[in-house]
């Protein structure tokens, strides 16, 4: 099945990529090494401002048991990934121009949680009327984040 990470522009097809620091991100290889999931922004190319604080996981749960304990069972499709929010997709649906940022990445799950909640926090987006992220609900425990996270 094809990616569904195209929009139409007039007649021609237009792929949208991940960008990370100016350069396009499409394959694992290109991520950070030991990378787990990375915060996005999601900005809306409409003139608006309006935009999407998030996060995406790049693989799947870990084996806990058996011969492949510690594997990661396999990736996620993260470059054709758009949302979890079903206003953000219904505009990217109507053929509203968008732009798809890697503001960075993280190692583990309690420190996407983390940093994806203290983005949206510390950085008053809840309280911004062109943020499209309209709750934030966390649960982090301090012993399962890295030191330096």
């Amino acid at each position: 099945m094809p990616p569904k990470k195209t929009k139409t522009n007039g007649d021609k097809p237009q792929k949208i990529e991940w960008e990370y620091q100016g350069k396009i991100i499409n394959k694992i290889e290109q991520t950070p090494k030991d990378s787990f999931a990375f915060i996005y922004k999601i900005t809306l190319l409409d003139g608006t401002g309006r935009y999407y604080i998030g996060k995406k996981y790049m693989y799947k749960p870990k084996y806990t048991s058996g011969a492949k304990k510690g594997q990661y069972k396999g990736v996620y499709p993260w470059q054709s990934y758009i949302s979890s929010s079903v206003e953000l997709k219904a505009l990217i649906k109507s053929g509203i121009p968008y732009k798809k940022e890697i503001l960075f990445f993280t190692y583990s799950k309690a420190e996407t949680t983390y940093k994806e909640t203290a983005e949206i926090l510390c950085g008053q987006h809840l309280t911004n009327p062109n943020c499209l992220n309209y709750w934030v609900k966390a649960t982090i425990y301090s012993k399962h984040l890295k030191e330096n996270s």
